[in-house]
């Protein structure tokens, strides 16, 4: 039953791949549904099978969806065939935003347009349908807002547009889509508005995009390093909680999916190694270590050659994924600290109050993930007030 929900009596979504078969290069439903992606000139993607069903049952034909993944760079690329546009409808809550942007972001890469439709509370794409037809499933995707509008509503509504420091956590929320963003004029739009909502230069913009192009797309924007990549070397590579997931993903691809869920928006301190964490946390293909080392950017296959070349020891994967997303999580809510640190000298009574209170509050999150590190970090405030 293909178009149900078993195939050959396995529950589609966990239907192992095959040589033919890779679920991160399939959408659900584009067999049928590609002519009216054409006639719509969009496409809408949901994120479940009965989504589908229901809103192609209501007249939303060009609806499709990925088979139980995470949104891939294939699945984004197999769109393109049909169509430039392409509407998010996934559920509207803390999960459904987060694999929202991730999707938004993979289509942005690709060169789509990308807007996001918004679900009334409590609802998602089969509810809606349900109880309100085509009609209230059109008005939903006719109120679609961009993505970097659709995330700057957000911000705004979390008043973090009203501060300093807000401003610089809304940022840090805006670069995953500005990074990801591969047409040029599309680019230039985003720069510009997200220059007018923050209240930042371009100039200050571009240096922080720049800092960590999102994807394959880096790169094209570095000098590739000419002869062959560089030596393997046979000690163990250094160990970095990025590295700690990709060892995990490597030697146990089922846990790709649930990494790319945790990452969200959090950021990498080291550009490359991240890309190479997205990379691989993104990708639903077996391949081998060679094939692998292909697809990835010259600067990161040095990284990918050391940890394919590492032996194979015992590994606690679920608390080396734990502790190591934990640890990527603590070290960003660390870099705001040191922002607020540097902030609240120059700030108005009002603004310091606020700062304060959400540094008490950084403090607490930074000890409940990484109680060790935020012992170091004690020291190192306590030994600089004296």
């Amino acid at each position: 039953r293909v178009r149900g929900v078993e195939v050959f009596g396995l529950p589609f979504s966990n239907h192992p791949a095959t040589p033919i078969f890779h679920k991160g290069g399939l959408l659900y439903n584009l067999h049928e549904a590609k002519h009216a992606i054409r006639k719509a000139e969009r496409a809408v993607v949901v994120e479940g099978y009965f989504d589908v069903l229901r809103l192609v049952e209501v007249g939303i034909e060009e609806t499709v969806a990925p088979l139980g993944t995470a949104f891939t760079v294939d699945q984004a690329k197999l769109l393109r065939r049909f169509t430039q546009a392409v509407t998010l409808l996934y559920d509207s809550d803390a999960a459904g935003l987060r694999a929202t942007f991730r999707a938004a972001d993979v289509l942005l890469h690709t060169g789509l347009r990308v807007a996001i439709a918004t679900l009334p509370p409590g609802k998602d794409p089969d509810s809606l349908a349900v109880e309100g037809g085509g009609d209230a499933v059109q008005q939903v995707l006719a109120d679609s807002l961009d993505v970097l509008e659709r995330k700057l509503q957000l911000l705004e509504r979390k008043g973090w547009l009203g501060s300093i420091s807000g401003r610089r956590r809304a940022l840090d929320r805006l670069l995953p889509t500005l990074r990801a963003v591969s047409d040029k004029v599309t680019r230039d739009l985003y720069l510009g508005r997200c220059a007018e909502a923050l209240g930042v230069s371009r100039e200050a913009l571009i240096q922080e995009v720049e800092a960590g192009r999102w994807g394959p797309s880096v790169a094209a924007e570095r000098p590739r390093p000419r002869g062959p990549t560089s030596e393997v070397p046979r000690r163990r590579s250094r160990s970095t909680p990025e590295r700690d997931l990709m060892r995990i993903m490597l030697r146990a691809p089922q846990w790709r999916s649930r990494v790319a869920e945790q990452l969200g928006e959090l950021t990498g301190r080291d550009p490359v190694e991240w890309e190479l964490l997205t990379f691989i946390a993104q990708s639903d293909l077996d391949l081998s270590g060679g094939e692998l080392l292909e697809q990835v950017a010259p600067e990161a296959r040095p990284i990918l050659a050391q940890l394919l070349a590492e032996p194979a020891g015992e590994l606690a994967e679920d608390a080396t994924v734990v502790g190591a997303l934990r640890k990527i999580e603590s070290r960003s809510l660390e870099k705001r600290l040191r922002q607020i640190d540097r902030t609240i000298v120059v700030a108005s009574e009002e603004e310091k109050l606020e700062l304060a209170r959400e540094k008490e509050a950084l403090s607490r999150e930074i000890s409940a993930l990484n109680p060790a590190r935020w012992n170091v970090i004690k020291k190192g405030r306590s030994g600089s007030a004296r």
